[in-house]
């Protein structure tokens, strides 16, 4: 059984108890401030179901759409963490509906450059469709300069939005920002590891997709 299958079997997990979260989430919602919770839910199940998708299709076209668009929530990802945990530390009552929009500018580059990557590279250099297994995957054999970028950036968020859980709370709060920052460390690990792996090696690319759920 190699990973991809295991993938395929512990997805449909990750995928209800995402579902149920952000299901929770806005049916209880107070004011707000849980709207970048519910964001950050969303990225991580779109991710999830983007990427089920892509590993059952046989398509090469519908694979490279399928990569195209699982872009789209990596990119935002790190930016809803990283308000929440803000937010969440300093209190629902302040506005920072600004801070977040700030921060999207280099999301939204990068996801401009993944859906236009054939015209400039600069987020892969080169990828094929190879076949593994019983599946057919999306392997990116080189990386583009922007890539880097999106790495450190998103790393620098979700570092950052962790430190701030742990060391923004008031005593009374700290339970809670235990929970907060318990579920993280497997996208911290997960993404660290995907920019850092060797460029034919997929295991951690599945890891750190079913980690951040």
């Amino acid at each position: 059984m190699n990973q991809y299958k295991v993938f395929l079997l512990l997805s449909p997990i990750a995928v209800a108890s995402s579902l149920v979260a952000l299901i929770v989430c806005v049916v209880h919602r107070r004011g707000r401030g849980s709207i970048y919770l519910e964001g950050l839910l969303a990225c991580s199940l779109a991710i999830l179901i983007a990427n089920i998708l892509e590993l059952t299709s046989f398509d090469p076209g519908h694979i490279l759409v399928l990569s195209h668009i699982t872009y789209v929530f990596l990119a935002l990802t790190p930016v809803f963490w990283f308000v929440f945990s803000y937010q969440y530390s300093v209190g629902h009552s302040k506005d920072i509906g600004g801070l977040f929009a700030a921060l999207c500018v280099v999301p939204l580059l990068t996801i401009a450059i993944a859906c236009t990557n054939q015209m400039h590279h600069l987020l892969w250099r080169r990828n094929e469709i190879e076949t593994i297994g019983s599946f057919r995957v999306n392997v990116v054999l080189e990386y583009g300069p922007w890539f880097w970028v999106h790495f450190a950036y998103s790393y620098l968020l979700y570092m950052t939005g962790a430190f701030s859980c742990r060391d923004g709370y008031q005593s009374a709060s700290r339970g809670q920002s235990h929970i907060c920052v318990s579920g993280r460390p497997g996208t911290h690990e997960g993404f660290l590891a995907y920019g850092t792996r060797h460029q034919r090696d997929a295991f951690y690319d599945q890891y750190r997709k079913i980690s951040s759920a």
